[in-house]
């Protein structure tokens, strides 16, 4: 994908301070908006923790990720990943609260915001099970988005 106006592209290891050190010593003041989409649930808590720990370290950051509840990684190790084809896949890291969470990683880290991942998105012309499936998902938080103040 080429980079649009107004971003560059960084490669590296999340969880290594190198690529936010090299941001930092570019944009040592602006604020940050990290997303981090689909990226936490391959890892285990502690690095998922660690990376977000790392993160108050440099500014004024907010991050925004998807996640599942313990019930959305069960569903989602047994139906979801068969279905797209990566059974093998190994999936650690789910938040029930992100209240909690915050509370885990400490410091001065707040949640913004935790939503229910489908409630915005448009069910028009989805079978009628996809809907279902959305709206139980949605009723007990299984998969949301969350936006941390870190």
């Amino acid at each position: 994908m080429p980079e649009a106006e107004r971003e560059i592209y960084i490669a590296g290891d999340a969880f290594k301070k190198d690529w936010l050190e090299k941001i930092r010593s570019c944009h040592p003041t602006e604020s940050l908006f990290i997303i981090a989409s689909g990226l936490f649930y391959y890892f285990e808590e502690k690095q998922v923790l660690s990376l977000i720990r790392m993160l108050q370290n440099h500014g004024e950051i907010e991050l925004l990720f998807d996640t599942v509840n313990k019930s959305g990684m069960t569903m989602m190790q047994k139906k979801h990943m068969k279905t797209v084809g990566h059974e093998d896949a190994k999936m650690f890291f789910y938040v029930d609260s992100a209240e909690d969470l915050v509370g885990t990683i400490g410091g001065s880290a707040r949640v913004l915001n935790e939503e229910p991942f489908y409630r915005y998105i448009s069910k028009k012309g989805l079978k009628f099970s996809t809907k279902v499936s959305m709206v139980i998902s949605d009723m007990f938080s299984m998969v949301k988005m969350i936006h941390l103040k870190v």
